[in-house]
């Protein structure tokens, strides 16, 4: 229900398992809506990473589709440990925060801030029909790319 406000806060979402199959730590699923929603998801304080020395991966942090007016802070993600690699096997976490917005549904208006992102291949993937999102005071460490937007329609914001 889009209309709902979810939060998750003072999460610790450790995998022991190599997430090959594309699972995400945490996944947010909103159908396509128009633009009244007023408050998406808060997810804050939240950890997600591999047990051991990041010995294991979730394929993403966060996969968030559709979703408008959110707030991600104070979040910690981290992949595997590939060693001395020089960019990132496929094998390994994908996308810190991946946010996808299909077309007539879009992704609008949210904030990701205070994100530490280590061993992933992109701190932020964005795609599809969304704008106005706010990336401020975030850091990743041994990643490829920062924030990318390969096809989205929308602006960064």
């Amino acid at each position: 229900d889009a209309l709902r406000p979810v939060t998750i806060d003072g999460l610790s979402l450790i995998t022991s398992a190599n997430q090959i199959n594309g699972n995400a730590a945490i996944t947010l699923r909103y159908g396509a809506t128009t633009s009244n929603i007023f408050k998406g998801p808060r997810i804050t304080n939240v950890e997600v990473a591999g047990v051991g020395n990041n010995a294991t991966y979730w394929s993403k942090g966060i996969d968030a589709y559709n979703i408008w007016g959110f707030d991600f802070h104070g979040i910690h993600i981290r992949g595997k440990d590939v060693g001395g690699a020089t960019s990132f096997p496929s094998a390994n976490m994908g996308a810190a925060i991946s946010i996808t917005g299909e077309s007539g549904g879009g992704c609008s208006d949210g904030k990701i801030s205070s994100v530490n992102v280590f061993f992933a291949r992109y701190v932020g993937y964005v795609s599809g029909d969304c704008e106005g999102l706010h990336w401020t005071d975030n850091t990743g460490v041994a990643v490829d790319q920062g924030v990318t937007w390969p096809n989205a329609k929308g602006h960064p914001g």
